[in-house]
């Protein structure tokens, strides 16, 4: 039955297609502008670039490398339980004590950060000294391994080393403690702070970033660390960098560049891998007695000079804005399809007669199944032909397009449920261009909020399908091929793809949720637990009820009495209608009993507004009864609409007939 039903549904909407060319021409040509678009403006541009030589260039201690970043610093330590009270302070001593640092202040934890002219004499400033390491220290023999990674905080992680320079432990140094205090500063301004803070877990830890991030008032710069044993930690800090463009490095370093290292050590970087070199440091003078002070040296991989040749396609980072048009055209269609056929009450009046609710949905679903298939094949082979995505697999391309397609269905089929008149449909369909539009922009915002961004994600199928198209450009530009495996491995680009998944889905449940529980037509008025109590419904044993009396009119004497000899048909069982009006209950239909029998004819009679039109809705399974059933042959209509309604005729005192088919049609 559901077959045929399908069957001749799909046939209709066919013909409505065509009826309706206008619309069908725009699903199909703003797609076509779209690929279009890309191969007009789809070239790639030589850019070249000269890479300098790197050679000779001197060895530089860490020690030596001034801190980028003239800030004040808070670090915040999560000890593991291996480290007692004592050892505890033992290691913020050492910490405190590399040479990096002798330009800051410690201050307690209980203290906020001053200006100098808080400081009065800064000839009598405290000690100041401090240290630093970085990674495998081996003395006499005894080995300390120290292992450290980093961890994203707010967006991503940064990696602190850098592609073009390698860190070798090129010699043990043994050093003389600093003096105790400074007598020689030139630029007392200069002198920035330091706060340390113990902390007992992680979880304290991020509560105390939560407040430091809300204030936005950043006078200083916070670090967590925490300790997952007595040399393993995690470096937990603020970034707006993506991951993968911290790792990649620009190809050039210029002559200036190359100048700075020789006098600074450094290549303008943060100031990561310093901090690391003095956590490092102070773990081995913690776990090592006796242990000496070390110079850790820096210098740069040699390389000759060469010219690197990359080609850019500019077009590419504009693919996300038009893509997210791509499937506009087919929401507004459908979006207009679904209104009109609920206001002319088209879909009302088959539903009465027998047509499975779900069959209207289903039939649409398939015809926009086949646009949305041919469409995105189509704009596949495009950016194949055209070479925008060489990296990237054809089938990520073409299964992200499919999966953002039947959102947009799904977006449709919500937006029906709430949208009574046609007019409000079209005008609906220009907000949503807008909407989308704004999407585009609202992802850019989204970039520097990690968590707004994880929340649109699984939220917003648009946001979720801009970010998706956005990782797969980074990908692409960094030549690494990306199948569905690299995807669902990146954190990223998984959070995106699962989200446009989880996003299709999810409009999928509301927009059934919501054609069952708002008055849609067909008994769809139901209650919104209506899927607990039908679970119920169907653990429940079912009872019989007694209905088989045939005097059902409790002596009503507007009820003609129940004849002689004729077979029961149906039965009207304590129906009973209310409704709300201006917040009043109103009660139309009260406890309402009668038969009616084959082969007789049976008429209600009553004045305007006695309720004649709210019974036959009941009966007929378009709205529900307050209380009450109603039952053919005994058979219960409520729950049985279908298997019922296809068993009578109706004709109902609205025009049924769709006027954009013919008569035979």
């Amino acid at each position: 039955m559901l077959f045929n039903q399908l069957k001749t549904l799909l046939w209709r909407n066919t013909v409505l297609k065509k009826r309706h060319i206008t619309a069908t021409l725009l699903e199909i040509i703003i797609p076509t502008i779209i690929i279009l678009i890309i191969a007009k403006f789809s070239e790639y541009k030589e850019e070249k670039y000269e890479i300098n030589t790197i050679k000779n260039l001197p060895s530089k201690s860490i020690e030596e490398i001034p801190m980028l970043n003239e800030a004040n610093f808070e670090f915040n330590f999560v000890f593991p339980s291996e480290f007692n009270e004592q050892k505890q302070n033992v290691f913020i001593e050492n910490f405190k004590s590399y040479k990096s640092f002798n330009k800051y202040i410690f201050i307690d934890s209980n203290k906020n950060f001053t200006s100098f002219d808080d400081y009065g004499d800064y000839n009598e400033f405290p000690n100041l000294k401090s240290n630093i390491k970085l990674a495998i220290v081996d003395k006499k023999n005894n080995k300390t391994n120290i292992t450290s990674e980093k961890e994203e905080t707010g967006k991503i992680e940064i990696v602190a080393n850098n592609n073009n320079t390698n860190t070798n432990i090129s010699s043990i140094k043994e050093e003389a403690n600093a003096p105790d205090k400074i007598d020689n500063i030139s630029n007392p301004e200069n002198l920035k702070e330091i706060r340390i803070n113990i902390l007992k877990n992680e979880m304290e830890l991020t509560t105390k970033y939560k407040t430091y991030f809300k204030n936005k008032n950043y006078n200083y710069i916070f670090y967590g660390i925490i300790f997952t044993s007595p040399t393993n930690y995690r470096i937990r800090f603020q970034t707006y960098n993506d991951l993968k463009k911290s790792l990649i490095r620009d190809y050039s370093i210029d002559e200036y560049e190359i100048d700075y290292f020789k006098n600074n050590g450094s290549f303008n970087e943060d100031e990561y891998f310093i901090i690391q070199a003095g956590i490092d440091n102070a773990i081995i003078k913690t776990l090592i007695s006796n242990s000496q002070n070390y110079h850790i040296m820096r210098r740069p991989l040699e390389r000759e000079g060469y010219t690197l040749v990359k080609k850019i396609n500019k077009i590419q980072g504009f693919i996300p804005l038009f893509m997210i048009f791509y499937f506009v055209p087919c929401i507004c269609s459908l979006l207009n399809q679904l209104v009109i056929e609920k206001e002319s009450k088209i879909k009302e009046s088959l539903i009465i007669i027998g047509l499975r609710k779900s069959s209207f949905w289903i039939s649409w679903s398939i015809i926009y199944a086949i646009i949305i298939v041919i469409s995105s094949v189509l704009v596949t082979f495009a950016m194949r032909y055209f070479k925008l995505f060489i990296y990237v697999h054809w089938s990520v391309v073409l299964v992200s397009l499919l999966i953002y397609g039947m959102s947009c269905c799904c977006i449709a089929f919500i937006l029906s449920t709430l949208i009574k008149k046609s007019k409000t449909a079209t005008t609906i369909g220009v907000m949503i261009i807008i909407f989308f539009f704004a999407f585009y922009f609202i992802s850019l915002v989204l970039e520097k909020m990690p968590e707004a961004q994880l929340i649109c994600n699984y939220t917003l199928s648009p946001i979720a399908y801009i970010n998706l198209f956005n990782e797969l450009i980074n990908f692409e530009s960094q030549r690494l091929p990306v199948s569905f495996i690299t995807l669902l491995f990146n954190k990223a680009s998984k959070n995106c793809f699962i989200g446009l998944i989880v996003t299709a889905l999810a409009y999928l449940i509301i927009a059934i949720y919501l054609d069952n529980v708002l008055p849609q037509g067909n008994n769809f008025h139901r209650k919104w637990y209506f899927f607990i109590t039908n679970l119920f419904r169907c653990c429940r044993p079912k009872k019989n009820k007694n209905i088989s009396s045939n005097n059902n009119n409790n002596g009503n004497p507007f009820i003609q009495k129940d004849p002689e000899g004729l077979q029961k048909s149906v039965t009207i069982k304590d129906i009973g209608k209310s409704f709300k009006v201006k917040r009043e209950k109103i009660e139309i239909l009260k406890s309402i009993n009668f038969n009616a029998y084959y082969d007789e004819i049976f008429a209600i009679l009553g004045h305007n507004g006695a309720g004649k039109t709210t019974l036959i809705n009941i009966m007929t399974g378009i709205i529900s009864s307050t209380h009450g059933e109603v039952y053919y042959d005994d058979v219960p209509i409520t729950g049985n609409e279908t298997e019922i309604c296809k068993q009578f005729g109706y004709c109902p005192q609205f025009d049924t007939f769709n006027n954009d088919l013919t008569v035979s049609e």
